[in-house]
């Protein structure tokens, strides 16, 4: 591949188009007012891309699931650099159609591709992978507001998150390693996803590379971008953001994390680091001084509530 770049091709109207070296990937845009759009792609897919890409010769002729699939960048990929079989899940079925779009818009073998219209905490797949691939909605969510499907993730923003990492070992193989990429609460330095790997993945390594996108910006600011997109959701956002600081602190902060899930076997146990731009390549953590575009970007369509306060 020329251009292991994810970049922006064009807006066509209703869609946006991506490159990435010879593949093109079409998506909805942002401004996609209904809750099931399928989300645009960015800087959280180009970095596990470009994993893939430096680390093909591990892919290919192997086994690839890419949960929370969207139009299946990862997946298709997959599919590209050589793998055997890839697997892609999403509950979203106009995910895949935009998948299957993308697969003929590509030329790609369907033939290797598994998709599958499927929660990930049921689906069960008749064997395990090699490779895990995803982008999980990751956007803490107030209750009463209805987020996207691509974006909303609980309370603390981990609902799916935590879901796909207890079944990890139903997924992978000994020897199966995983990417993700997650925007986290962070509760003394820590992201709270941090806490649920201890818990479900005991006998691998798990790195956290903090991207420091917002460079630990309160946690306060992004509740601050709800309250500006639903006011009248104000009442419920409070005691949102109150519940969260009575649970983990008063010191909570928000940044982006790249997690790697690896073999057993290769160690265990749950470390934190700073990203210092090797294993991921330069430019996918760009600093941004405010984090309330996140929650922006959840709320596609107008949120329901009573509340007028």
């Amino acid at each position: 591949m020329t251009d292991t770049r994810l970049h922006f091709l064009g807006d066509e109207g209703e869609y946006w188009s991506y490159g990435f070296g010879e593949l093109v990937f079409r998506t909805e845009t942002l401004s996609t007012a209904r809750a099931d759009r399928v989300i645009p792609l960015g800087e959280a897919a180009g970095r596990i891309m470009d994993y893939m890409v430096r680390h093909q010769d591990e892919i290919q002729g192997t086994r690839v699931i890419e949960p929370f699939c969207g139009c299946g960048p990862m997946a298709l990929l997959a599919l590209h650099l050589g793998a055997d079989h890839v697997c892609a899940v999403d509950i979203n079925p106009r995910a895949l159609e935009f998948l299957d779009d993308n697969c003929r818009r590509n030329r790609l073998d369907a033939s290797r591709l598994c998709r599958v219209l499927e929660d990930i905490a049921s689906y069960a797949p008749d064997e395990p992978f090699d490779w895990l691939f995803a982008n999980p909605p990751f956007v803490p969510t107030p209750k009463g507001i209805d987020g996207a499907i691509h974006s909303a993730a609980g309370v603390d923003g981990n609902r799916l998150s935590s879901a796909l990492i207890s079944r990890l070992d139903a997924l992978l193989r000994a020897s199966g390693q995983a990417l993700m990429s997650v925007f986290q609460i962070e509760a003394g330095g820590e992201p709270l996803l941090g806490r649920i790997c201890k818990q479900w993945v005991p006998t691998r390594p798990v790195e956290f590379a903090k991207g420091n996108q917002f460079r630990g910006l309160a946690f306060g600011d992004f509740a601050e971008g709800y309250r500006e997109r639903v006011p009248h959701m104000r009442r419920a956002i409070d005691a949102w953001e109150s519940s969260l600081v009575q649970e983990f602190g008063t010191e909570l902060t928000v940044d982006t994390y790249a997690v790697h899930v690896g073999a057993e076997g290769a160690g265990r146990g749950v470390i934190f680091r700073e990203y210092d731009g090797s294993k991921y390549g330069h430019g996918f953590f760009k600093p941004r001084k405010s984090a309330r575009g996140v929650a922006h970007e959840n709320l596609p369509v107008k949120a329901h509530g009573t509340d007028r306060k």
